[in-house]
C-alpha cells in the first residue's frame, strides 16, 4: 500500500507555533468501489463528533471498481488530522490515503 503524508518535511521546517496552528486538512482517499465504503470513511470522522467541511467522492477505474473520496476538516492541527488519516487506512476497503493541509485565513 503507498501511503504518502505531505505535511510532515514542512512541520520541521516551520516554526513550534505555527506547526500546530490550525488549518484545513485536505484528506484524499482512494478505496474500493463497495457498499459500505463511504459509511465506514465517514465514520472515522463521526466517532469523534467531526463533520467535513467538504465532501466529494467519484467513482472511477475500468469497471468503476474504484472510489477517490475528496473530504475536507476545517480547524484541525496536522497532528489529529495525521491520527485520522491513520485510522482511513487501517479500513480494509481504503487503498491509499494522501493529506494536505491549507492554512487557515486571519
Amino acid at each position: 500500500m503507498l501511503t504518502a503524508t505531505l505535511s510532515t518535511t514542512t512541520a520541521h521546517l516551520a516554526p513550534a507555533a505555527e506547526a500546530v496552528a490550525p488549518a484545513t486538512a485536505c484528506f484524499f482517499v482512494v478505496a474500493a468501489a463497495e457498499v459500505g465504503t463511504m459509511s465506514r470513511v465517514l465514520e472515522v470522522f463521526a466517532l469523534r463528533s467531526l463533520l467535513p467541511s467538504r465532501w466529494h467522492s467519484q467513482r472511477v477505474g475500468g469497471r468503476a471498481d474504484e472510489v477517490h473520496i475528496d473530504v475536507q476538516l476545517d480547524d484541525v492541527v496536522p497532528g489529529e488530522a495525521e491520527k485520522l488519516a491513520r485510522k482511513l487506512r487501517q479500513l480494509v476497503e481504503v487503498r491509499q490515503v494522501l493529506i494536505t493541509f491549507k492554512a487557515v485565513a486571519d
